[in-house]
């Protein structure tokens, strides 16, 4: 955990990596859109969250409140079942302060999720391939 805050803290030095961090960031978020075990409010939910990650320190703290509220105004209560399901789901950990919640991103999964997702779309890019030959 203490070697990827460092990474990211790191991540500020120069444009290459601030640009690394960045990519990461939409990896994630590509990977939360594309994982069928989250609802679609869940992508709203992780795509508040990502855009308040500090690229230093890898974590954010947000309320309940202000998440819905960036999410079109939805109920706290939502949110926190997106919440849920992104946790069970592996994409993020929180824990609970007096006033806000702090969230961390994990990128341990976008990897064999992109792999998933590359070779679904070359699956596809063949079966067209075949259809147009026959």
């Amino acid at each position: 955990m203490s070697a990827e805050v460092i990474h990211l803290g790191s991540a500020l030095k120069d444009g290459k990596d601030a640009q690394s961090f960045t990519s990461k960031k939409l990896d994630w978020l590509k990977c939360c859109c594309f994982d069928r075990r989250l609802h679609a409010y869940d992508f709203n939910v992780a795509y508040a969250i990502a855009q308040h990650i500090n690229a230093k320190t890898g974590t954010t703290m947000l309320s309940d409140e202000t998440i819905a509220d960036e999410t079109g105004g939805s109920t706290t209560r939502r949110v926190r079942r997106s919440r849920a399901r992104l946790q069970d789901a592996g994409w993020l950990t929180w824990r609970r302060t007096r006033s806000a919640n702090v969230y961390r991103l994990n990128y341990d999964q976008i990897d064999p999720m992109l792999d998933l997702f590359i070779a679904m779309r070359d699956a596809r890019r063949e079966n067209r391939q075949r259809f147009r030959s026959e």
